[in-house]
């Protein structure tokens, strides 16, 4: 498992994409400045590098239960055992299926007051693994309580993605001028190295 919202900035993220796409107008070559559509570029680059916040697809949620075999120092501290044995623990698994960026996942978005959550990134999908280091099978009180232990959580997660979608629109609003300003100024930058190249002839 790993913690949610924590490894990195959104401003961060925000900063690797304008990266990116700078070093993809630096590649270009001379030609392609002096003959590219500016604002078919600008419209090409936006709709790579878009992003979308994540959307928890709820409906789709598919749970079951897992069982383990833990040794006691891997039980809640307090927890009584005896050295050498292992204790059967029934795990509660949530696989809840997203669209979006999974990147955003790992970033801390601007307004932020904690309240961090473990899960797994999987492929497209969300995984949340509950339990409460005892047997969940048949026990309708524990399973009420996981229910609503998971309720919570994602309640958490989507307060977070409202928080990163206000990030996520700012920075996507300012996207184009941005590739814009960039690229008008490589393409100046190549007919001022063209016209001087020309002004060293001479012989013309």
């Amino acid at each position: 498992m790993e913690y949610l919202f924590s490894q990195k900035r959104i401003e961060d993220y925000f900063n690797q994409i304008i990266r990116c796409i700078k070093n993809e107008i630096d590649n270009y070559s001379e030609h392609h400045f002096a003959t590219l559509e500016i604002e078919s570029v600008v419209e090409q680059l936006f709709n790579r590098y878009s992003i979308t916040v994540p959307v928890l697809l709820k409906d789709k949620t598919k749970s079951y239960i897992t069982t383990e075999h833990l040794e006691g120092h891997q039980l809640p501290s307090g927890t009584h055992f005896i050295i050498g044995q292992k204790y059967p623990v029934d795990i509660a698994n949530y696989s809840i299926p997203f669209s979006g960026n999974s990147e955003l996942f790992s970033c801390i978005p601007t307004n932020f007051s904690g309240g961090i959550t473990d899960a797994r990134i999987g492929n497209g999908v969300l995984i949340i693994q509950l339990t409460n280091w005892g047997k969940i099978i048949g026990n309708e009180k524990i399973l009420g309580n996981i229910k609503n232990q998971l309720l919570t959580r994602v309640d958490k997660i989507e307060e977070i993605l409202s928080y990163q979608k206000n990030d996520v629109d700012k920075f996507l609003e300012s996207l184009r001028p941005q590739i814009l300003q960039y690229l008008e100024g490589k393409i100046n930058q190549v007919k001022l190295k063209i016209d001087s190249s020309d002004k060293l002839n001479p012989f013309k």
